[in-house]
């Protein structure tokens, strides 16, 4: 499923969506935005 609108992407089952400056990638549990990181269950 992919789907764009209003600046933001997101990707199906890989959870990846990109929006506002702010970066969030699925079940690794990777947020990067607004100068802050956080690593979740399996950080790259």
């Amino acid at each position: 499923n992919e789907s764009r609108g209003l600046g933001n992407e997101s990707r199906g089952l890989g959870n990846e969506s990109r929006g506002l400056g702010n970066e969030s990638r699925g079940l690794g549990n990777e947020s990067l935005g607004l100068g802050n990181e956080s690593h979740g269950l399996d950080p790259l």
